[in-house]
Formats: C-alpha cells, structure tokens, sequence
C-alpha cells in the first residue's frame, strides 16, 4: 500500500550466546541485527543447551560406569522450536554449509564424554548408543546385544528344551509358578538365568538348532545353538564367565582425566578384535556345570544375528521297549534295516510348510535286542523325527522302520538320545567315516535275534 515501508525479511534483534555466533558468523566479530547475550540461557537459538553440555556429559559418564564397552555413539534429540529458530537466521542471513546446533551439540558432547571415560566413538557399529533428549533433559544408555553361538548338554531326563508359560498368569508371575512365570524348569529358563547374571542383561532370545525330547539326554558335545544376551551392561567379564567359568577383573567406564585418554585408548586398541574363543596354542573353553544336569559350552562369538539358521547333522541312540499288547516275542531283522538304511533318503512331511522335503540317512545299527528291549544307533541329517522314522502311521516320514521293528515300540522314559550334533559345513564338523567308526565301536559284533 501506497505510505507504508517495506517490511524487513531479517528479525529486528537477534539474541546470540558466542558458541552460536561463532558457529553462525565463524568470520565475524559482530553483525548488525544480532547482539551477544550473557547469561546463555538467553539466546534464542540454543537456550543455553551449549553451556549446559560439560555437567551433561559428567552425568553420563558417571552411568555408563556400570556398563563394559569399547566403543559408543551419541544421539540427540532437539526441541523443534530451537532448529525453527536457527532456520529462521540463517534464512534471513542467507547462510549455508555450516554445521548447525544439533551436530555441535552431538559433536561436543562425543567429544567430552570420549575424553571422560577414554572410550572411542564409533558410527558403524558402536558397543554402546547413548540417546539425549534435550526436549524432556534424559538420557538413555542403550547397550549392544551379545550374539554368541554355544553348545548345551543334559545329563538327566526330565527337562524339557524349551520353557513354557505359565497358564495362570500368562508368564507375569504368580504363586502357582513360584513367580517364575513358567510352568517347570527347562533348558531355556536355567540358561537364561545364568546367562543374564554373568552378563547383567536384560534377557536372552534363543535360536534353537533342532530339538529333542523332556526326557533324552544330549551327550558329547552337546547340542549347538543361537543366543541373544539383550542389554548386557557386562561384556568383557561376561565373556570370562563362559571361557573360564570365573570372574576376571571387571573392565569398568570409570571417568579419568584427560593425561589418562592416550593409555586407556592403547589397552582398547589391544582390545579391539574383541573376545576369541578360538585361540591357536591354548585349551578350548570347558563345559560350565549349571544344573539339574545341564551345562553349557561357549562355541563362538559372533558379530551379529546370524542370518540363517544351519544345517545340522547328528547321531542318536534310540530306545525301543516291548509293545504290551504284542503276544509273541519282538523281533528286529538287523541285517534287513541296517541294509535298507544305508545311505539312504526319506521324504519327511512338514505340514506348517506344506511340502516335503528329503533327508538323508547315513547308516543304522542295532546295538540290542533283548526281546524286552532294544537299541538302535542313527546318524542322519536334522529335521527327522523319530517317532515318525520308527512309527509312522500317516507317512510322514517314507520309509520307516516299521517293518523291520516288529513288536517294538519308542521307549517314553527314554525315547531317544542324542550323541552329537554337527553343523554342515562348521570346522567342528565330524565327517562321516568317524561317525561310521563311532557306530561300529558300539554296534555288537553278534547281535541278539530271535530267528525262531
């Protein structure tokens, strides 16, 4: 309209403490339209979030004296109002390519706590994610998981693989379940105790690698598997507990002053391949004892979730007792099933999937018959399920011991045990001529049959 100014696109004043003026006019002493202000907390864009950084950082360094690591990352969350506000300057100053409030404050506060605890930032995969929000002033200490590949074994009968809630409560706890949220004691819930006491985590998350009955054992080796330790605040001491079954000394985030960064950051050079469980010239780890007759073996360490779950070979012993309602004398034609079985494929039914897959059988033997009970040694690929192999009523497993088996039934006080279990293709691998020496050795030269 005709008698009136232009208005400005520029504020009228413009409120600076002097990291943001330095940050926004890197080359200038002053600017017209923009004032130095003190206190801080009186600039218009940081609020004084800056000035604050040094107590945020003692602060976080002070928690993560709790927790092992290597290595961190910080994150930060800023209030939309403060960025609104540096747009709205650097849009009237036209200013471009320079690092705005958020990284600065991310930078400095990396920085800071680097030099606080002597631990590394790290952007591609750090050990420990530090989020600060600025918005509400809390932080949030977000540790790594630790992926591990391990072996169990079970020497009693009883226990089942995988834990089961509890059906009063849903798996929150009750009277009923001694608030252990599970219905009885399994390999899952004792492993699970354990491991997140060694690691103070939060929790695990297994991948199982086949399964077996409550009431099999898993001898030798035992049986390899896949597990998440969730949040673990220990890392370095937990990884001990499972070499050594002891307790090394603990590897803290303790605050030092900035003479000791230089030393510290040496030993974590040193330590930055990370625990090796695979050491040339010294003695693998030893089983750790649990209990009810479980025990657990560290295998391996790894980098990440694996991607895939692994194909796996195994031999078993299977116990069969006397059907009851079988009048005549069992009878097992040893020479029949172990030549049908020799090196053999079935096709095994998976209904979740519906398809069928083919599995091999390598060899089987008949260590005993007794004519009240008998005993038959199996090594063959994972995924078959006994039951069906020695019983199969619906073929779901083709072909089937039934018709060599007469009168014999699965055993349910100790339907099948478990002698090894071998990932195809890991270097802990047994080939097949061992585990054909390993049958022959408990195969008896002249089995016990009944040819009337």
């Amino acid at each position: 309209m005709i008698g009136q100014k232009k208005s400005s696109s520029r504020p009228a004043t413009t409120l600076l403490c002097r990291q943001c003026f330095k940050r926004e006019f890197p080359s200038s002493t002053r600017r017209s339209g923009v004032s130095l202000v003190k206190p801080d907390s009186r600039c218009d864009i940081c609020r004084g979030e800056l000035a604050r950084i040094p107590k945020l950082a003692r602060e976080i360094a002070r928690q993560l004296q709790s927790y092992e690591f290597r290595s961190f990352q910080v994150g930060t969350v800023i209030p939309h109002v403060l960025l609104d506000k540096e747009d709205e300057l650097r849009s009237a100053f036209k200013i471009r390519g320079r690092e705005n409030l958020k990284t600065q404050i991310t930078r400095t506060l990396s920085g800071r706590i680097s030099g606080l605890t002597g631990k590394s930032i790290e952007y591609s995969k750090p050990e420990v994610i530090i989020l600060v929000s600025l918005t509400d002033h809390t932080v949030t200490v977000v540790p790594k998981s630790v992926w591990i590949r391990a072996s169990y074994g079970k020497s009693l009968r009883g226990i089942p693989q995988k834990s089961k809630l509890c059906k009063v409560c849903g798996g929150i706890g009750c009277a009923a379940c001694g608030y252990s949220g599970i219905e009885k004691l399994s390999v899952q819930s004792i492993m699970k105790e354990f491991l997140t006491r060694a690691f103070e985590a939060e929790g695990c998350n297994f991948i199982w690698i086949g399964s077996e009955d409550e009431n099999s054992l898993v001898l030798a080796k035992g049986r390899p598997f896949f597990v998440e330790i969730v949040k673990p605040k220990r890392r370095e001491t937990g990884m001990q507990i499972l070499l050594h079954g002891e307790v090394k000394d603990r590897i803290e985030s303790q605050p030092i002053g900035l003479k000791k960064q230089k030393l510290i950051k040496k030993r974590n050079l040193k330590l930055s391949e990370g625990p090796n469980v695979h050491h040339q010239g010294k003695e693998p780890p030893s089983p750790i004892e649990l209990r009810s007759g479980v025990w657990l073996e560290l295998n391996d360490a790894l980098n990440s979730k694996p991607t895939s779950v692994p194909q796996f070979r195994l031999q078993s012993e299977i116990h069969l007792i006397k059907d009851a309602d079988f009048a005549a004398r069992p009878k097992i034609d040893a020479q029949a099933i172990e030549s049908c079985f020799s090196s053999r494929d079935v096709i095994v039914s998976v209904p979740r999937k519906f398809k069928r897959v083919r599995k091999r059988v390598d060899f089987v033997k008949v260590c005993e018959d007794t004519g009240e009970s008998a005993k038959l040694l199996i090594n063959c690929d994972g995924g078959i399920p006994f039951r069906k192999l020695v019983k199969n009523d619906d073929d779901s497993v083709s072909p089937s011991f039934g018709q060599f088996i007469e009168g014999y039934n699965i055993d349910e006080r100790m339907p099948f045990d478990i002698l090894s279990v071998d990932l195809v293709g890991a270097k802990s691998r047994s080939n097949r001529a061992e585990a054909q020496q390993r049958a022959d050795e408990n195969t008896l030269k002249e089995p016990i049959l009944d040819v009337a």
